[in-house]
C-alpha cells in the first residue's frame, strides 16, 4: 500500500508487525508475483517517522536463507538506511495456509522450514550487528 495508508494511524500505533520475505527485488517478483520496492520504502518511512518496527522474517529453506545471497544484503540495507528495529522475529515456514491455496483453486507449492542450526546462524548474524533477534513469534 502507499505510505499514505500508514499516516493516519501513526499517532495511534505503538508498533508495526512488518513481514518481510525476500530482499532481492527480482527474487521477490519471482516468488511473490511483484517487486518489493513499496515494502522497503514503507519500512524506511515508518522508521524515519519513529514507528516501532517488529520485523517478521518468514524463513524458507533454499529460498531466503543463504547468508551471502539473502541475509547480508538485507542487513547491509537496514544499516545503510538506518532502519530502527525493535526486534526481529525469524519465523520458520509452515504449511498452515495450505487451505488458502485450495480455496483459491491454486496449486500449492510445498516449501520447507530451515533447520534449527540454520535459523540459529541467521539469528546470530543479526545479533552480532546489535539487533534483538529471536526465533519464532
Amino acid at each position: 500500500v502507499p505510505f499514505t495508508a500508514f499516516e493516519p494511524v501513526l499517532p495511534y500505533t505503538d508498533f508495526f508487525l512488518y513481514d518481510m520475505k525476500l530482499f532481492d527485488a527480482e527474487r521477490h517478483r519471482q516468488y511473490m508475483g511483484q517487486g518489493n520496492w513499496q515494502i522497503l520504502e514503507n519500512m524506511k518511512r515508518l522508521s524515519d517517522a519513529g514507528a516501532g518496527l517488529y520485523l517478521r522474517l518468514i524463513m524458507v529453506d533454499g529460498v531466503n536463507t543463504d547468508g551471502d545471497r539473502d541475509i547480508r544484503p538485507f542487513q547491509d540495507w537496514l544499516q545503510a538506511q538506518q532502519i530502527r528495529v525493535e526486534r526481529i522475529h525469524l519465523l520458520p515456514y509452515h504449511e498452515l495456509g495450505r487451505h488458502k491455496y485450495e480455496a483459491l483453486h491454486r496449486t500449492f507449492q510445498p516449501f520447507h522450514a530451515p533447520s534449527g542450526q540454520a535459523l540459529e546462524a541467521i539469528r546470530q548474524s543479526f545479533a552480532v550487528l546489535g539487533y534483538d533477534t529471536v526465533i519464532g513469534g
